[in-house]
């Protein structure tokens, strides 16, 4: 994943990075409230000699954005379902031993 941002600030190794978020949530800006023209700042260390005001291409390994939806969107499901199990399972004992 790719985006470009502008230079904000600089600091020893640590530079600021003015980066204009994309939307998520299907142009419906009023749902979610991360319309497209918003700002975000990321700090990161680098070693490039940059200045203020220098555009910079960030790129984000896909395998993070990729862990990160599946943490936020199916592990939950998952851990629904175990939880289900478990307690069916645990309530299932409780009545079989209470019957004897």
């Amino acid at each position: 994943m790719n985006k470009q941002g502008v230079v904000e600030k600089i600091e020893g190794n640590k530079v600021t990075i003015r980066v204009t978020r994309d939307s998520s949530c299907g142009e419906n800006c009023a749902m979610c409230n991360a319309c497209p023209g918003k700002n975000m700042l990321i700090t990161l260390n680098t070693h490039i000699p940059l200045s203020v005001n220098d555009k910079v291409m960030i790129e984000t390994n896909s395998k993070y954005v990729l862990t990160s939806a599946f943490m936020v969107y199916i592990l939950p499901i998952i851990l629904l379902i175990m939880g289900y199990a478990t307690f069916t399972l645990y309530i299932g004992l409780i009545f079989m031993v209470s019957s004897f």
